[in-house]
């Protein structure tokens, strides 16, 4: 009994998009990958920023001066209602972005850690664990089969946490600034 559950919506024209099914054999789930061709005009490769404005102390002191030395003679002059409330949106615009400039801001790339080597041993266990998921996927769970399959997955599954934890554990010893190094796994 097959059911479709996940669903990807885009706009991105279908002739640029390439989806394929990912057996893991680490679940009775599969996975969904949706590869998108851009062309190169598309991607900027330059380094990003971020705007954002700063709250301190001293510009909500300079925000609120400016706003009481502001007599408001525009809005108290204006004729109607919707005049009124333009004039003072208009005005406590003005100085809350002299108050409150926008700051632009380069953001900094994470570091990632990077990710276990697979030896040879962790291959060789995930082939075979493919290769029973395969064989045994129709198979009912009490089978002798389906359960050596579901005991191959656990321990791949210990493996490939214990090679993690390696990897963290050796960026954390190598690191000179070991708290910054544990705040960033």
């Amino acid at each position: 009994f097959v059911t479709v559950i996940d669903n990807v919506f885009t706009n991105i024209d279908e002739q640029f998009i390439k989806s394929t099914v990912l057996v893991a054999a680490l679940s009775d789930h599969h996975a969904q990958e949706a590869s998108v061709t851009l062309s190169a005009s598309t991607v900027n490769p330059g380094p990003k920023y971020t705007e954002s404005r700063r709250f301190s102390m001293e510009n909500i002191h300079c925000f609120r001066h400016h706003l009481q030395k502001e007599l408001w003679n525009d809005v108290y002059e204006a004729n109607d209602l919707n005049s009124k409330f333009d004039q003072f949106l208009s005005t406590f615009k003005h100085h809350f972005n002299v108050s409150f400039p926008l700051l632009k801001t380069k953001i900094k790339p994470k570091k990632s850690f990077s990710k276990p080597v697979l030896s040879d041993e962790i291959l060789q266990l995930r082939e075979r664990l493919h290769s029973f998921y395969t064989n045994t996927k129709n198979f009912d769970s009490s089978h002798p089969l389906r359960q050596e399959y579901k005991r191959l997955r656990r321990d791949y599954k210990k493996t490939i946490r214990k090679a993690k934890s390696d990897v963290v554990l050796n960026n954390i010893h190598q690191s000179t600034n070991k708290s910054k190094t544990i705040w960033n796994v």
